[in-house]
């Protein structure tokens, strides 16, 4: 079971503390969408970042993507050549709608893509009859 508490200790530091930080200071991690006829697929690169790092919440027709990449480096002095890969907070929302079925997402984490499937929810054809009124 995953403990949120140190988690939720970071994202209320970041949120909390630094209200300084500029929206370009918190990354947004590079995505996909696409559409299939059964679902929404959202693919979301996360290379270096853990399971435990990550949290996914959809509500109002926005999928919600956040978490924190941690710097695996102890050495406290390092001298960068090249920084493109951010470490901190990050997040993406995702608009997807209500049509869907919520209590069938799924989530999986695998070599750094973080995939979601949203299923759509499904309707099915019924004529209704309709009886004689009295």
């Amino acid at each position: 079971m995953i403990d949120w508490k140190e988690f939720d200790e970071i994202w209320r530091f970041v949120v909390e503390y630094k209200p300084r930080l500029e929206l370009a200071e918190i990354h947004k991690p590079p995505v996909n969408v696409f559409e299939t006829e059964e679902k929404f697929v959202v693919q979301v690169a996360l290379p270096g970042v853990e399971k435990q790092d990550i949290r996914v919440e959809y509500s109002d027709g926005v999928l919600r993507i956040f978490g924190v990449r941690r710097d695996q480096c102890s050495e406290n002095e390092r001298k960068f050549h090249v920084l493109e890969v951010s470490y901190g907070p990050f997040e993406r929302k995702i608009f997807i709608g209500k049509e869907i079925d919520v209590e069938k997402i799924e989530s999986r984490l695998k070599d750094g893509l973080l995939t979601i499937d949203v299923p759509k929810r499904v309707y099915k054809f019924r004529e209704i009859e309709i009886e004689r009124g009295e």
